[in-house]
């Protein structure tokens, strides 16, 4: 079993500013919540002109989404609406980290998918132990794990097979 990370993991300080952000949204676009604090609106603020725009220094590209949040994001700014602009600002950072977070998970789950399908279209779907079997009938022969190695061989060969195929075969012919 792999020790090793399947996916990123981001950094405790990264996570502890994702949580702030997302809490202080959650929190703005409550209807519970009235009043939103200058700062809370400044922090809003940046980040609609980030999904706007991208930040480039950090790697962030521009929200793709972002033209369909814009006509109510213009609406709510000219309301004054800042709880609706909070909350178009939260689904906004939802799609973001979804934008930021799938597509890894995708490529990673069409690789396994890949992998299978090319690993099931490999196998022949014979047994090596019907393989074994069928070589014996045709050869007048009764093999098992002790058996000389020449003969272990020429099934091997026959089969089109690996010599430790055909003994691990026949150990669990001897087993069964």
């Amino acid at each position: 079993m792999s020790r090793k990370a399947r996916y990123p993991v981001t950094p405790p300080q990264d996570e502890a500013d994702l949580k702030s952000y997302w809490e202080t949204l959650k929190h703005c676009a409550s209807p519970d919540h009235p009043e939103i604090s200058e700062t809370d609106r400044r922090l809003i603020r940046t980040l609609l002109n980030a999904f706007q725009c991208g930040l480039p220094k950090l790697g962030m590209r521009p929200l793709s989404h972002f033209p369909i949040f814009k006509p109510h994001i213009d609406a709510a700014i000219a309301a004054k609406n800042e709880p609706l602009l909070a909350c178009l600002t939260f689904a906004l950072f939802i799609a973001q980290q979804f934008e930021l977070h799938i597509p890894p998970y995708a490529a990673k789950v069409y690789a396994e998918i890949n992998r299978g399908r090319q690993a099931a279209n490999n196998r022949d779907g014979k047994s090596a132990v019907d393989l074994v079997e069928a070589w014996e009938r045709d050869n007048g022969a009764t093999l098992s794990s002790r058996s000389p190695i020449s003969q272990i061989e020429a099934c091997a060969r026959s089969i089109d097979r690996k010599e430790s195929t055909v003994i691990k075969a026949l150990r669990v012919r001897q087993r069964g």
